[in-house]
């Protein structure tokens, strides 16, 4: 009788210890589970969030927008100018230029298992424009989107997860898709 319940025992910790290697080395769960036990247990979390990178700068005149962003909460505005401003964590810096009147924003790919843990990866961009658009095409995998006060002529939007707010706009032609959010 001792020795089938030791055994029983003995196949559930090595099943247990095979299941918990493979999440570990094949999607990183490991790594973002222990990461997120020791931030929440720790005093000094700005320590442990990670440095932000933060900045402001001046655009060229643009009359449409490509955004094409993984992990970002992003605020288009109207303003006195044209300009983004972001603060992003190391990985999620975002990549921007306007090129042919056309400003375009994205993000590098992340890895499969990067998005585990996302309390510590943040990244905000505001994006303000003093004047009408003719297209404005974004499309984001994780977070929200929130256009305020802008006028153009196309509004293409698509989140994957995150909320979708569009306040006193106007638009001629709207194509919105949300899979999770509002």
């Amino acid at each position: 009788m001792k020795k089938n319940i030791y055994l029983t025992i003995l196949t559930i910790v090595t099943v247990l210890c095979i299941i918990g290697g493979t999440c570990y080395h094949v999607i990183g769960w490991g790594v973002s589970l222990a990461k997120g036990i020791t931030r929440n247990f720790s005093q000094n979390t700005t320590e442990n969030v990670g440095k932000l990178t933060k900045d402001t700068v001046n655009l060229d005149a643009f009359s449409n927008i490509s955004a094409d962003v993984k992990v970002m909460d992003l605020t288009l505005t109207k303003g006195s100018d044209f300009s983004i401003s972001y603060s992003a964590s190391e990985k999620l810096v975002p990549e921007y230029g306007v090129d042919d009147g056309t400003l375009v924003l994205s993000q590098k790919r992340l890895k499969s298992n990067s998005l585990m843990g996302l309390d510590s990866k943040k990244c905000s961009v505001t994006i303000t424009v003093p004047e009408y658009l003719q297209t404005v095409d974004i499309n984001a995998n994780v977070d929200d989107i929130n256009v305020n006060q802008i006028t153009a002529e196309n509004l293409f939007l698509d989140a994957n997860v995150g909320d979708i707010d569009v306040n006193a706009c106007s638009f001629e032609k709207v194509v919105s898709n949300a899979n999770v959010g509002d």
